[in-house]
């Protein structure tokens, strides 16, 4: 795929998915499918949820098209995409189950454990053959990686809790990926998909942002941290993106998501109780608003991820002590932000805004 296709395709992804953002808008509210807010909320009125429904399967069209096409992918990352196609569709219907009754953790913990296994395992066959891994150690291989897609699809359900943060981390995370593959391989079209992924994104930021608010939920929160974990592990596997530099990009919800789960259990806290106590979360309920905190993620991943991501990927040796470096400042960051522990008792809350995610 040449420039001006990609740029076309990424182009009509992202005013496709405003224009059904906005039209499921109206549909939720009609069907009153609305996050009532909680204790444990950062909004203060009714907000349309499951929003996330319709990039998740304007995305989920484009891969299986990709998949089925002749296009500028090989066989094997025509069978991930589809797979992963697959993989996200099963995510978001048990995501948009929860979002309208509520599902058990173990069977969500079930299901995205299987998406994750079904979206990774034929990279993970790739990985393998190109180190001459034996049997045991690809079957390791395969675990460790369906766990990760299935911690990333809970991650992104963790931080998807005030406006924009969820879809700009995503964003991000596949526009770089995807400019890095295109930068290192100009004929490999899976650069452009995931270019055109971060673009629909972008269209449900612009309303997720605005007056015209509505929530991702679990239904497009989960799907994105499916998506993010396949599109990172695909690039890996295809040889195109060094690993430290495919670990950097998503350093910030790693950090942040990671240390207020350690913290918790450490505590004695229940892993699977909704909490209100991620660095992001701690900033809001401090008074900042949710543009400002969404703004200053954004901002670190632009300032300080991406020119460390494009280092490890530049300089590979170094890799190992930039990246490590980088998780160690935002694990501090979050530390000293409150992450994973409740404000002290007679603290007086700020009034929520509005808002959420």
């Amino acid at each position: 795929m040449s420039l001006w296709p990609g740029m076309m395709l990424a182009a009509a992804m992202g005013v496709a998915t405003l224009f059904a953002t906005l039209g499921l808008r109206t549909l939720l509210i009609r069907r009153a499918v609305l996050d009532i807010p909680n204790e444990r909320s950062s909004h203060a009125v009714p907000v349309p949820r499951a929003g996330g429904a319709g990039f998740v399967a304007l995305i989920v069209i484009m891969l299986a098209v990709a998949a089925m096409a002749d296009s500028g992918i090989d066989d094997a990352m025509r069978v991930s995409a589809g797979l992963a196609a697959v993989a996200m569709l099963c995510v978001a219907a048990i995501g948009l189950v929860d979002d309208v009754r509520g599902v058990a953790p173990a069977l969500r913990l079930v299901v995205h454990l299987a998406c994750g296994l079904a979206a990774v395992a034929s990279q993970m066959h790739v990985i393998s053959q190109s180190l001459a891994l034996g049997w045991i150690a690809a079957l390791a291989l395969t675990a460790a990686a369906a766990i990760f897609a299935a911690w990333c699809v809970n991650m992104v359900n963790f931080m998807d809790g005030i406006d924009g943060i969820a879809a700009a981390e995503g964003a991000f995370v596949l526009a770089c990926t995807g400019a890095m593959l295109i930068a290192a391989e100009p004929s490999d079209d899976l650069g452009w998909l995931l270019i055109a992924a971060a673009m629909a994104l972008i269209g449900f930021l612009v309303v997720n942002m605005s007056s015209a608010r509505i929530f991702m939920g679990d239904c497009g929160s989960g799907a994105l941290g499916l998506l993010v974990a396949w599109a990172l592990l695909a690039a890996v596997s295809r040889g195109t993106l060094d690993p430290w530099a495919a670990a950097a990009l998503p350093a910030a919800f790693m950090a942040d998501a990671g240390t207020a789960l350690v913290l918790r259990v450490a505590a004695g806290a229940n892993p699977a109780q909704a909490h209100r106590t991620h660095a992001y979360q701690r900033a809001v309920r401090r008074g900042a608003s949710h543009r400002a905190v969404t703004g200053t993620y954004s901002a670190l991943n632009f300032a300080l991820v991406a020119p460390i991501a494009v280092a490890a990927q530049c300089w590979p040796n170094a890799g190992p002590w930039l990246v490590t470096g980088l998780y160690a400042a935002f694990v501090v960051a979050a530390f000293l932000a409150g992450a994973g522990r409740e404000p002290a008792t007679g603290t007086t809350p700020r009034k929520l805004p509005g808002t959420a995610s």
